[in-house]
């Protein structure tokens, strides 16, 4: 799996953010607190949703604090695996913080719904959330 391409909205400290990934290692420094677990975990959310390992204590601690009403939670992830181009959204908004997603693979539209995009996700990379972060 090689990720090409990270965009967050509203999610945990990050207000926007959009990050293009180059070929190779890339390392990922700063001070506590700044954020770098939060963009693995991120990644983790795009691709898996809701699980209690991610979003540590409930589905309200992705949500960033203080963003304002109505502006959803978004994370959008475009990565390649085994020779096809992948392209995740998913999206939390509402009041009671309804989780949708939508999985694109090699420009074509796959997968819609939160327990869908995870379930195709699982089976297409062969492993589920917590594989990811071993």
């Amino acid at each position: 799996m090689r990720i090409n391409y990270l965009e967050l909205s509203n999610y945990r400290r990050f207000e926007h953010i959009e990050l293009e990934l180059p070929d190779g290692i890339i390392g990922i420094v700063g001070n506590n607190g700044a954020g770098k677990s939060t963009l693995v975990e991120s990644i983790a959310w795009a691709l898996f949703g809701n699980q209690k390992d991610i979003v540590r204590a409930g589905k309200d601690s992705v949500r960033k604090h203080d963003a304002r009403a109505g502006e959803p939670t978004v994370a959008k992830l475009e990565f390649s695996y085994a020779g096809d181009e992948y392209v995740v959204t998913r999206e939390m908004s509402g009041k009671a913080l309804t989780i949708d997603a939508s999985l694109v693979i090699n420009g074509q539209p796959v997968a819609t719904g939160a327990n869908e995009v995870s379930d195709l996700i699982e089976k297409k990379l062969g492993m589920d959330y917590k594989s990811f972060f071993i």
